[in-house]
This record gives C-alpha cells, sequence and structure tokens, in this order.
C-alpha cells in the first residue's frame, strides 16, 4: 500500500469563499469603492489585508488595502491597484468575499447568511413554501424573500412572531403564514 501523500504529491483542497457585502459604487475621484456590508461585524474588514471581489463566490479581483473608513452605513475602501473612478466603477456590483474559514464564530442567536441562503422554507404544518433567496436589510429587522413553489415571490420579516425556526444544519426554515406577504403588492 502506498501513501502518495508522503512522495511529494499532494491534494488540492478547494477554498470555500462567502460573501460579506457588495460593491455599490465609487466615492471620490481617487478610485475609492463604496461597500454595502451583509454584516454588522466591521472587525472582519479591520481583519482583513486584502480585498477580495468577485461573482458567484470566485475570486476575481485581489489587491491589498490601503485604508478604509464607514460612512452612513457604506465602508468607503481604497485599495492599491485602483486609483481612478472609471475602474473604480468596473468594479460595481462585484461580491465582497473571504474565506469562509476566515470568519468569526457565530454568537449564539446569529447565523451567518451564506448557511441558510437555498434553504427549504415551511409553514407550521412542515407544508413547504419554497426556498430562501435574498434578505433585504430593513432597519429593525431584516426581511426574507422567498421564492414560493409556483415561482412568485413573497417577503417575511426575520422576527420571532413570523421566522420560527432556523435549522442551519439541516438547512429548513419555519415560519409562519401569517407573515407571508406577497411581493407583488
Amino acid at each position: 500500500m502506498s501513501n502518495n501523500l508522503l512522495k511529494g504529491e499532494y491534494k488540492e483542497v478547494a477554498m470555500k469563499f462567502v460573501r460579506i457585502g457588495t460593491v455599490k459604487g465609487t466615492h471620490g475621484l481617487d478610485g475609492e469603492l463604496k461597500i454595502s456590508l451583509t454584516t454588522d461585524n466591521v472587525e472582519i474588514i479591520e481583519n482583513m489585508d486584502y480585498l477580495l471581489l468577485g461573482k458567484n463566490h470566485q475570486v476575481i479581483f485581489s489587491s491589498k488595502i490601503d485604508y478604509f473608513e464607514t460612512q452612513n452605513k457604506m465602508l468607503v475602501v481604497k485599495v492599491n491597484n485602483i486609483n481612478d473612478l472609471d475602474t473604480a466603477a468596473k468594479y460595481k456590483g462585484f461580491e465582497v468575499i473571504i474565506p469562509e474559514n476566515s470568519l468569526p464564530a457565530e454568537n449564539p442567536d446569529e447565523v451567518y447568511w451564506y448557511k441558510i441562503e437555498g434553504s427549504k422554507v415551511v409553514d407550521d404544518e412542515n407544508e413547504e413554501i419554497g426556498t430562501l433567496v435574498d434578505y433585504i436589510e430593513s432597519g429593525t429587522s431584516d426581511v426574507f424573500r422567498i421564492k414560493k413553489t409556483d415561482g412568485s415571490y413573497c417577503l417575511i420579516s426575520n422576527n420571532r412572531y413570523h421566522v420560527l425556526n432556523i435549522d442551519a444544519d439541516n438547512r429548513l426554515i419555519k415560519v409562519s403564514r401569517d407573515g407571508l406577504v406577497d411581493e407583488d403588492i
């Protein structure tokens, strides 16, 4: 029996990246990026040396962070390789991503979005409603966007009265039908 790993061969391990924000646009004329974070934990950014931008959780661009500052619930970031407005504008809509293993531990009452995105959504009688596809930050509580089994969309406020249980391990969310609102209203 041969162990190829001991003979100098290696096994490539795929690194998983998660979205922590989105580039919303530019700021100023020197190539600063305006970023909306999907986390309240600014410590994640404070611990980053490089800004990773991508699409579909795949890294497309990486550059050393020169500085960042918070401004009106947004983050303004200046990186080394972007020095003008036109170059910065090309990254609008890109995801801000980080390696999953660099995320801080969750608090007991929190769950990272990437762990529940795509979860099956059921009512309190376990009847399937659809799939969790997005969320909207709305101030006091986030709003979940659900793609229903018929292809339409509905919204529900993420509070204890409407979202009854989030089981991230089994990717299952139980909600009260009383809280569901059709998106088209």
